[in-house]
């Protein structure tokens, strides 16, 4: 009779670490976790402009709150003002130059402020395609794991009826 150095099978499958064993299985669930993370940085990165959305809001009223004073008089420029504006920045009418400029610094605010919203539109629509490349990736893994499991099963099988045909063996 000889004797042959066979492993022993784990109780379950999970035990037989198949992740470790498998090339397949290994890539393929390193594939996943890649496909986890790229959707997490997204994620937060959607995350985060959502938070910023009125990053803008703020300075755009209070520019437009000083542009309507100027355009329809509200409390207009002072001598002040206008002597500051003159004598440092080369304006000799606020009234006029002024509201001209702010309407250019709101537009500017305003297009960022579109530009932020664009890229949380672009963001969503890359983590919706991000997030079914990892649902995929799961599929392809698990399809693969159940695969393996069903071979450990009937690895199982055989192992536990040769031992049940040596123990038959041996009362013999």
């Amino acid at each position: 009779m000889t004797s042959t150095n066979i492993e022993k099978l784990p109780e379950s499958y999970w035990h037989w670490k198949a992740d470790d064993r498998f090339p397949d299985l290994k890539k393929a669930l390193a594939h996943h976790h890649e496909n986890v993370d790229k959707w997490n940085e997204l994620q937060r990165e959607l995350d985060t402009a959502l938070c910023h959305i009125d990053e803008h809001c703020h300075a755009i009223r209070i520019l437009d709150s000083l542009h309507d004073d100027f355009c329809y008089g509200s409390v207009a420029a002072d001598k002040k003002i206008n002597k500051f504006l003159k004598k440092y920045c080369g304006i000799y009418s606020a009234d006029e130059a002024i509201p001209c400029e702010l309407a250019d610094s709101i537009r500017v605010l305003k297009e960022a402020q579109q530009a932020h919203c664009k890229k949380i539109v672009d963001l969503k629509e890359q983590v919706k395609v991000a997030d079914e490349v990892r649902t995929k990736s799961w599929d392809d893994y698990h399809a693969l794991d159940k695969k393996r499991e069903a071979e450990f099963d009937k690895l199982k099988a055989a192992e536990k009826a040769a031992e049940k045909a040596a123990e038959s063996e041996e009362v013999a």
